[in-house]
């Protein structure tokens, strides 16, 4: 008899301890199609896609628990428990999770109206914080800055901030170029070889041009933009195909303007007036 009982003991854990291994190996092999199918519908870049993804896995990830759990008397004890003062529970867990459980509503407002999507350029106005949007999870969104780190980011953060969003509606993007000029100098020269400088740059797009890149021979304009104590502001904009060659077209203009007035014998403003009131005069 306690040879019988003590092979059903060991049946009975053989039972569950194959039950726990098939619960792994299955909730694994679901989370790899999960991953599958997103990449199959080629929607992984799409903000939405990837919280629901994250979700799925995370469900897939509660349901491995409980069934693994359910192996084990104490676990069946402390779930029915559970369930028979469930309101109280609810109540402890959704405070004691209160921040976890407002990242994850905040994850679905932001999958759900999508104020960005992965990949983006955004700037958190509150935060002075810019990047590019790279992954977003049920708690947190992962934003990679220029110097190439990782903030992260709760999701209820997120969902507060103001944000600016460089690639939503079109990436076509604009930036002031400004150069001060002496008085002294030739105003008409000035504008002249910014209007040249500026139309024939490869990068330069005409912002009135649905394709861009079909340029009018007169689509830049300069304009005079302030009179101050240090000299003549001039001021054009520069469009481009997105902010990124925005930046490195207005560097690349300011080089060659530079080398263009020096030929021409067009001078550079700088605040001389408060450099000589700051003289000092030693004894």
């Amino acid at each position: 008899m306690g040879n019988i009982i003590k092979e059903t003991q060991e049946n009975k854990l053989i039972f569950m301890v194959l039950s726990i291994i098939l619960t792994l190996i299955i909730g694994f092999l679901l989370t790899k199609i999960v991953d599958y199918l997103f990449r199959k519908l080629k929607k992984t870049n799409k903000i939405g896609f990837k919280f629901l993804n994250t979700l799925i896995k995370g469900l897939i990830v509660v349901f491995m628990v409980f069934k693994i759990g359910s192996n084990f008397k104490g676990f069946k004890e402390l779930s029915g428990s559970i369930l028979m003062s469930s309101s109280l529970i609810i109540a402890v867990l959704a405070f004691a999770f209160q921040k976890s459980l407002e990242d994850l509503i905040a994850g679905f407002m932001i999958s759900l109206f999508r104020p960005f999507e992965v990949g983006d350029r955004i700037t958190l106005i509150n935060s002075d914080i810019t990047g590019y949007v790279e992954d977003i999870t049920l708690r947190h969104t992962i934003i990679r800055t220029f110097t190439n780190s990782r903030l992260i980011i709760p999701n209820a953060v997120m969902n507060r901030e103001t944000l600016e969003n460089s690639n939503m509606i079109e990436l076509k993007s604009g930036g002031f170029l400004d150069v001060m000029i002496t008085f002294e100098s030739d105003i008409e020269k000035a504008k002249a070889i910014i209007v040249n400088l500026v139309q024939s740059h490869a990068n330069v797009i005409d912002p009135k041009s649905p394709l861009g890149n079909d340029k009018k021979s007169d689509f830049v304009k300069v304009y005079i933009n302030k009179l101050t104590l240090d000299g003549i502001n001039l001021r054009t904009t520069i469009w481009t195909k997105d902010v990124d060659t925005n930046f490195d077209t207005l560097s690349e203009l300011r080089e060659e303007i530079v080398k263009e007035f020096r030929k021409n014998k067009i001078e550079i403003a700088c605040n001389a007036h408060k450099i000589k009131g700051n003289v000092s005069v030693k004894n």
